[in-house]
């Protein structure tokens, strides 16, 4: 650990445990808002659900701000454990409300606090994944990273609804408590490369609040940095709402039922996982700014022409593709914002993007239910699609940004 340079062993036993370890947490986080929302729908109204459910993200983002600066003083490691730990925790306590059919506002409580525990979580498991190898394995990293999540989604679904029918809510919850409990084991035997750059005495007296500034102010100075997370953004915003409040209504208003929807999630899913895996494999990308680039163009494309057709197969392909090009986009945009970052402030420039992407999903959730209601369901795709496709083509004319590279 420390300044160490591990043997090449060494450094794959590590990426194994901390594979495990997210995807671990990844389930438990997946299983605890299905949880949440189910549990919900038991005890609250109409209202209070949405609340419940929407309560997280408020100490979420304002947390991340914090977040990523506490990442760059302190081991990510150290914090990743110890956000794991406090979830666990936390899921055994929504596991008590649920057994005993708790009020509303003790569901609130529990989201709220889960909601501050992940603004800690985010910056430093992004920070932990660059510190375990070097600057020309981040690509690969990144690509585990995508895997992880795929796997996670896939397999939350079905192990959700085994445990609700075998034994209610609370049996989830737990189920999430004992995943967050095998992530921090996991990261028992995470040995990172690199520590966080120690600060000096004038650093330790400005605080965490001039550190966070200066993290939004680095991004905000460096043109590839901040045309990365436009970029990143963009794509978060111009699908997010299609692919999840909009694609039941397309289902239905096609008659293909939840069969159809399952299928157009799945094919989404797979096309992702399916490149990570490719991006895994492969040694080298040349000019991996203009691929990024290039994915979220063919993402907006696939976006548009994905509702033009009736026909289930032709939603089918589209999906695919877009799976596939927002795999490559989100694996090599994640290894390009590493690999373009000073290692000292990797932590807020994280914070950054993870504020980014969790302010652009629920505005794209609102917007895109809101056009598809007010026209129809295929307009939100092609709306979405064209945004991005305008995006990428700014993105497209800095040649700063076609032309990183990744080793």
């Amino acid at each position: 650990m420390g300044d160490e340079q591990p043997t090449s062993g060494s450094s794959r036993r590590t990426v194994s445990a901390w594979a495990a370890g997210f995807v671990s947490s990844q389930i438990a986080d997946q299983l605890f808002f299905l949880a949440l929302g189910w549990a919900a729908v038991q005890i609250a109204s109409g209202w209070q659900v949405g609340v419940i459910l929407g309560v997280a993200a408020v100490p979420r983002i304002v947390v991340l701000i914090f977040g990523g600066a506490l990442a760059d003083r302190v081991r990510p490691k150290l914090i990743v454990m110890l956000a794991d730990g406090g979830r666990a925790l936390i899921m055994i306590a929504a596991a008590i409300v649920a057994t005993r059919q708790g009020e509303a506002w003790a569901l609130i409580i529990v989201a709220l606090i889960f909601g501050a525990l992940d603004g800690f979580f985010l910056p430093a498991v992004g920070t932990l994944s660059a510190a375990m190898v070097d600057r020309d394995h981040f690509r690969r990293v990144s690509a585990v990273r995508t895997i992880c999540m795929r796997a996670a989604v896939f397999t939350a679904g079905p192990l959700a609804a085994g445990l609700l029918s075998w034994n209610g809510t609370w049996a989830v919850f737990d189920a999430a408590a004992i995943l967050f409990g095998c992530s921090v084991v996991s990261l028992v035997f995470v040995h990172p490369r690199r520590r966080p750059t120690r600060t000096t005495a004038d650093e330790d007296r400005a605080g965490f609040w001039h550190e966070a500034i200066a993290g939004l102010r680095a991004v905000g100075r460096d043109g590839q940095l901040r045309w990365l997370l436009i970029i990143i953004t963009a794509l978060n915003f111009c699908f997010a709402g299609p692919m999840t409040s909009v694609v039941p209504m397309l289902a239905a208003h096609r008659g293909w039922g939840g069969a159809g929807l399952g299928l157009i999630v799945g094919a989404f899913g797979l096309g992702a996982g399916i490149t990570a895996l490719g991006l895994l494999a492969i040694r080298r990308i040349p000019r991996a700014g203009f691929v990024t680039i290039s994915a979220a163009m063919t993402a907006g494309s696939a976006l548009v022409l994905l509702p033009l057709r009736s026909q289930l197969f032709w939603t089918l392909g589209c999906a695919f593709v877009l799976g596939c090009a927002a795999g490559v986009f989100g694996t090599l945009a994640n290894a390009l914002v590493m690999s373009t970052t000073p290692g000292e402030a990797l932590g807020r420039v994280m914070a950054v993007v993870s504020i980014g992407l969790e302010g652009a999903a629920p505005l794209s959730f609102v917007a895109a239910a809101w056009i598809a209601g007010a026209t129809t369901p295929a307009m939100p795709y092609v709306i979405g699609g064209a945004l991005l496709i305008i995006t990428a083509a700014a993105a497209l004319s800095r040649r700063q940004l076609r032309e990183l590279k990744l080793t």
